[in-house]
């Protein structure tokens, strides 16, 4: 299910929160304010508590003091928080035990400076702030150098600048899935710093191509790249150059009409075993050249109209009918071929 150990520590995190939470919440809005009296009047000991879940209904702010003395909690998780706009700075500092701080499907606007600025925060780890209506990520609002998951998914109109991610440079996993991303280039820096990141999702976006600085240098640590349900047609032929340890390619559900002299370079210039799904594309023939790679554990091309692989202009394998042989395998025998 999961191709790398990042992803997998993410989601049994995840769990844990879901499965261990307590539920902290207030029946009725006497003020616009979310603090730590509304916790103790229905949540006697909340300072106890590893996990809360704080319910905002009624509510369109969170007071900065909400969590003064929650010493022992690891995991929050906030609720019913959809008039919630903002977070106060210094709300998460008392939390000397963070460990996963979850403000998805709320209302969010932008991430201003320091909001989530706590480099002593050793074990926080997961940040969830998926959903929301976030525009933009100040240069200086991470400031999270243990973090290793980082979800933004789902907020569409999301603009990345330069730097951003420069403050969560531990980072294994970004999820950037739906956020209205146009094109992909170095040169802005968006990825800049991200040296040890391992997951790479930019999955459901408007990315029509992908060209030779697509990919920032400092990505040189990235295992899986997740570039499905995109508009991607043209890919260069160095566009992957420095993915250097690139594992797993997802490309389904984009729009190549034929396997990109990219993706034939990369595979043949891997230092590791490397698996590619090309599926549901528009792809009306394979180039050969990618089976010669003996690197190439799996090449998924279900779901394109009728392709052909052809060794040369008179000899072409229809693959429809040797799909039954690699196409649904693990470990396809494409280097027969």
């Amino acid at each position: 299910m999961f191709n790398d150990s990042a992803s997998a520590v993410g989601f049994l995190l995840l769990l844990g929160l879901l499965a261990n939470s307590k539920f902290v919440g207030v029946d009725a809005a006497q003020s616009k304010m979310y603090n730590s009296t509304h916790l103790r009047k229905v949540y006697p000991t909340p300072r106890l508590a590893e996990s809360v879940t704080v319910n905002l209904k009624g509510f369109d702010s969170i007071h900065s003091k909400t969590f003064a003395g929650f010493r022992k909690t690891s995991e929050v998780t906030l609720v019913n928080c959809d008039k919630l706009t903002e977070l106060p700075l210094k709300l998460l500092t008392p939390l000397f035990k963070l460990d996963t701080f979850n403000a998805s499907n709320c209302n969010l606007g932008k991430l201003q400076a320091g909001v989530f600025n706590y480099p002593k925060l050793s074990s926080f780890r997961l940040l969830f702030l998926a959903s929301n209506n976030i525009s933009t990520v100040n240069e200086s609002a991470l400031e999270l150098p243990k973090l290793w998951v980082l979800d933004l998914s789902g907020n569409e109109n999301l603009k990345l600048v330069a730097n951003v991610f420069k403050g969560v440079s531990g980072l294994l996993t970004l999820l950037l899935r739906q956020v209205s991303l146009t094109q992909l280039d170095a040169k802005l820096g968006c990825f800049a710093g991200l040296e040890s990141l391992s997951l790479l999702d930019l999955s459901r976006n408007q990315i029509s191509a992908l060209g030779k600085t697509s990919f920032d240098l400092d990505l040189y640590q990235l295992k899986r790249l997740v570039l499905s349900h995109n508009l991607i047609g043209q890919v260069h032929k160095l566009a992957f150059l420095p993915l250097i340890s690139l594992t797993s390619l997802e490309m389904t559900y984009n729009r190549l009409k034929q396997v990109p002299a990219g993706i034939v370079y990369y595979v043949s210039s891997i230092a590791y075993s490397a698996g590619i799904d090309l599926g549901y594309n528009q792809l009306a023939k394979v180039d050969p050249n990618i089976f010669y790679c003996s690197r190439l554990y799996f090449l998924g091309l279900c779901g394109n109209y009728c392709p052909y692989i052809c060794k040369d202009q008179n000899v072409c394998y229809n693959i429809e009918k040797m799909k039954s042989v690699w196409a649904k395998s693990a470990k396809p025998c494409v280097n027969n071929v």
